[in-house]
């Protein structure tokens, strides 16, 4: 009972509704996407404070729950920094996979391996996959310059940035 009270003790404080200057403190107030020392999971979701008391009741709360594992494995639970260091991880490790198959799409200007570069980027849009086969080609000496994986990614993400139409669609691009 006595743990009970004192996770109540540390969870409340961290709800608090006053903050250290003696303003109201709101939700938004935390920086989205990060958490304290206590990691992420659950304690980081309802925790918004990253000061010492707060974050031992979000560690405990992390800890009552045992879902931090899980949390982390599974990007829930603001375990997860942005929706673009995923998407630049995605195209990090496509690229690096693939480079000699998109290489020679490229090209040519179409193919699946252009296709899912597109889709990579966040380009769902039919035309929108064309424009960028056709980008690929036209553009093919500068974005394959140097055949290293990370310096053609970058290359492919200013051509894209470059494009009215690519810049506005593809919403992993940049």
């Amino acid at each position: 009972m006595k743990y009970f009270v004192l996770a109540s003790c540390l969870i409340l404080s961290a709800k608090g509704l006053m903050a250290a200057d003696g303003k109201t403190q709101k939700k938004s107030d935390a920086p989205s996407g990060k958490y304290g020392m206590a990691g992420c999971g659950l304690g980081a979701l309802i925790v918004d404070r990253d000061e010492i008391l707060p974050q031992v009741g979000a560690w405990f709360l992390n800890g009552i729950y045992s879902n931090q594992t899980y949390a982390i494995s599974s990007g829930t639970s603001n375990c997860v920094e942005g929706r673009s260091d995923v998407a630049a991880m995605e195209q990090e490790v496509y690229f690096a996979a693939n480079l000699g198959s998109i290489t020679k799409e490229a090209a040519q200007g179409s193919g699946e391996h252009i296709v899912a570069v597109a889709e990579v980027f966040g380009c769902m849009q039919d035309a929108d996959k064309a424009r960028l086969g056709e980008l690929s080609r036209v553009h093919y000496s500068q974005i394959f310059a140097k055949k290293d994986p990370e310096l053609v990614l970058q290359n492919y993400l200013k051509v894209v940035s470059a494009d009215p139409q690519l810049a506005k669609s593809c919403a992993r691009a940049s």
